[in-house]
């Protein structure tokens, strides 16, 4: 009987030491999973919270998350919880920007370009031109008004075709139609220097070509012959050029001749009445093909016209005599307003 007690007690003691054992392990993992947790909370919230970096184009946008006003764009908000966010930017004059965003741990970023609204642009009438020139000092003349020495920006525009020239002693004029959006235009010109072997030459020749060919020649109404043709000794300014054949339409154009050799080459239209034998009337440029417009007299936009063919808008780049279009715009020569389908009201000037 004793011999039992005796081997009872040391099982006892046996499993005794054996929870003490387990004890201390326990706690020994206790505290050391407490030490791990407090040497890694920085780590533990970077994991579970995200920043974003929002930057926009035009900047100095104001930034809301989640309807939270957060600053003006660029701006880096931090501390945000990972998972969707509603994102809301907004700037005068521009559309709202609106996207729920997903948030991961960590860094984020949004880049937004914004869209300027319609009543914004609606309220713009007239538009800026900036005009740099290689080389620079050289005389600027917009509607045939002089603006000064590039470089040069005018502002006041009216939306609408410009009749620009760049003059420089010892380079040869630099003359366009410039369409003018609203808001902000430019314009960059390398200009050509005259050749030093025509610095003493006061004449140019005007070599023409016209496609088709054998086509009459005219400068300042006088007869030269027919295309191809090259006429000499023309004294440097504006020429009056006009180029005839039967069943195509007449070519006028107000060329500037430089010093030394110039060329011209055209393209001539075939007239309505060689196209179809039929002469169509017509009281506005709907009732015409997509080829045509309607043609009215000089000076007379509201009456009756006749469809006609439109010339090549590359006549706009041609220098010549300015017309007033019945649209109230100035182009640079009678051609350039009917390619876009304006009939004159009055030639030989500007609006």
């Amino acid at each position: 009987h004793k011999k039992n007690e005796v081997r009872k007690l040391k099982e006892k003691k046996t499993i005794l030491y054996l929870l003490l054992i387990l004890g201390i392990v326990f706690l020994a993992a206790i505290a050391f999973g407490f030490g791990k947790g407090i040497n890694t909370i920085g780590e533990v919230v970077y994991r579970y919270t995200g920043n974003l970096s929002v930057v926009s184009t035009p900047t100095s946008a104001s930034l809301y998350i989640d309807n939270a006003y957060k600053g003006l764009t660029p701006r880096s908000v931090s501390g945000l919880s990972v998972g969707n966010h509603a994102i809301r930017i907004n700037k005068t004059g521009y559309s709202v920007y609106s996207i729920t965003k997903y948030i991961n741990a960590g860094a984020n970023s949004l880049s937004v370009t914004l869209v300027a609204n319609q009543t914004n642009q609606t309220n713009i009438t007239t538009g800026s031109l900036s005009v740099t020139s290689t080389p620079s000092s050289a005389s600027l003349y917009i509607d045939n008004a002089y603006k000064g020495l590039t470089p040069r920006s005018v502002s006041g525009l009216s939306v609408g075709n410009h009749a620009i020239r760049i003059n420089k002693t010892g380079y040869s004029v630099y003359s366009i139609t410039k369409y003018i959006n609203a808001g902000a235009n430019s314009l960059s010109v390398t200009l050509v220097a005259n050749q030093t072997n025509q610095t003493n030459i006061t004449t140019g020749s005007l070599s023409v070509t016209s496609t088709p060919s054998s086509a009459s020649l005219y400068v300042d109404n006088a007869y030269k012959g027919l295309t191809p043709k090259n006429v000499m000794g023309l004294s440097v300014g504006n020429h009056a050029i006009r180029i005839n054949k039967t069943g195509y339409n007449v070519y006028n154009i107000n060329k500037y001749i430089n010093a030394g050799a110039n060329s011209l080459s055209v393209n001539l239209v075939a007239n309505q009445t060689n196209q179809t034998n039929i002469t169509i009337s017509c009281a506005s440029n709907s009732q015409c093909n997509s080829t045509s417009f309607c043609e009215k007299s000089v000076g007379l936009c509201n009456a009756t016209g006749i469809c006609r063919t439109k010339p090549s808008t590359s006549s706009c780049s041609t220098p010549g005599a300015l017309v007033c279009g019945c649209n109230n715009m100035t182009y640079n020569n009678k051609n350039c307003a009917n390619a876009y389908g304006v009939s004159l009201k009055k030639a030989n000037s500007a609006c």
